[in-house]
């Protein structure tokens, strides 16, 4: 299951509404965990309205508040170009939780609001086929497709290699570059850069 097969936060306000989704999505709805608490998030918005229009507010500006109960950047699909910043590097900070198990290579966690992307650096002596693996994870509003994302490794400017994200954002890059580089992740209608990266 990937991130595009959650429900939306559209389809969570429809079932709010007691407008059940395709029975394909309830039956993922019934055994997924994040979209109960989705869903549990969205109803607490929800509940939250009456008192934030008060008694006596016209069914027009409720309708409204409702439709807009959700952040807009939740249930707007994700466009546009975006720089990510580096939330965590293994040189500079505990490695706790990090994925990668190797010892002696390296690794970043970037963000936008929107995205996550991990990326490990494979140890010049490890016998690695690849040089690069990552991974691309949606963490907030309606989740974008992660698979067959464009995944280029640029070394001032110039791409040096390109591939394509697996079924759960998952991406591997044979190039381990032993200088500064950057990762361009392309999805449907969105591009995110990561910024210089020095091995």
């Amino acid at each position: 299951m990937t991130d595009r097969d959650h429900l939306t936060w559209g389809e969570l306000l429809d079932m709010l509404e007691d407008r059940d989704p395709k029975p394909d999505r309830r039956k993922h709805f019934d055994d997924c965990e994040p979209c109960h608490e989705r869903l549990e998030s969205l109803r607490g918005w929800m509940d939250a309205l009456p008192e934030a229009l008060g008694p006596g507010a016209p069914d027009v500006w409720r309708r409204r508040a409702e439709q807009r109960a959700a952040p807009r950047s939740f249930l707007r699909p994700l466009q546009g170009v975006y720089k990510a910043l580096v939330v965590f590097d293994s040189d500079e900070q505990s490695r706790v939780g990090v994925r990668s198990a190797g010892v002696g290579d390296r690794q970043w966690l970037l963000a936008t609001d929107r995205l996550e992307i991990e990326v490990t650096l494979s140890h010049p002596d490890e016998k690695s086929p690849f040089g690069i693996s990552g991974q691309i994870f949606s963490v907030a509003g309606d989740p974008p497709p992660l698979v067959g994302c464009k995944v280029r490794l640029e070394i001032e400017g110039r791409t040096l290699e390109e591939t394509h994200s697996e079924p759960h954002g998952e991406f591997m890059i044979q190039a381990r570059p032993t200088s500064a580089f950057q990762l361009i992740v392309v999805g449907e209608g969105w591009e995110v850069a990561t910024p210089e990266l020095t091995p």
